[in-house]
């Protein structure tokens, strides 16, 4: 599994746009919520903004994530949910306003979760600060535990170059220090050679 996590303002483009059907064919397979009134996609959203304007410092209160399965795993609404549940928990949201959209015949089963960052009891907002790596984490243990493949995500691969960068960034910085300090040195010993 590999998961892309994004922060938006709004629910009620989420959820249109994941219920849209394509012109050739339907993509939605099932659409189902957590702690809402409702299973409808469209009036779940009008809940979650509502919830979310409780808390007018979060600018950006919807969190989408979207779950990639293999080709190959046996995945159905069971499993997506067990994920999906699994998934909210681990990440401390499991008492948050969420919406969930699978959707078929593409490359790969995958499965879009729209959740509310605000805490719809609280009202305090959930924090993304280092939620990619408590999600690997997370994902890691559910592939174990399902049984389910783990895909390279295009998102570690970014932040191996970014380490990479981060790497040849600090070398540079080292050469450049030592340069300088080379520099003094020899500015030095010109100074105590006149100085003699």
């Amino acid at each position: 599994m590999i998961c892309r996590n994004t922060e938006r303002p709004w629910f009620d483009r989420l959820a249109a746009y994941l219920m849209r059907a394509e012109p050739d064919r339907e993509r939605v397979q099932w659409a189902g919520t957590r702690n809402l009134p409702t299973e409808e996609p469209e009036l779940a959203a009008v809940f979650m903004q509502a919830t979310a304007s409780r808390n007018v410092r979060v600018q950006k209160p919807a969190y989408q994530m979207v779950v990639s399965f293999a080709p190959d795993d046996a995945v159905d609404r069971v499993v997506m949910e067990r994920v999906a549940d699994g998934l909210l928990d681990g990440l401390a949201l499991g008492e948050h306003q969420a919406l969930l959209v699978a959707h078929q015949g593409e490359p790969r089963p995958h499965l879009h979760m729209v959740v509310n960052r605000v805490h719809p009891g609280t009202g305090r907002a959930w924090s993304t600060w280092h939620a990619w790596s408590r999600t690997r984490e997370v994902l890691c243990d559910l592939e174990q535990a399902l049984g389910l493949r783990a895909l390279s995500a295009p998102l570690q691969t970014v932040h191996a170059v970014a380490q990479d960068v981060r790497l040849y960034e600090r070398v540079l910085n080292l050469g450049s220090e030592r340069h300088e300090a080379e520099l003094n040195a020899s500015a030095a010993q010109a100074r105590w050679t006149r100085f003699e």
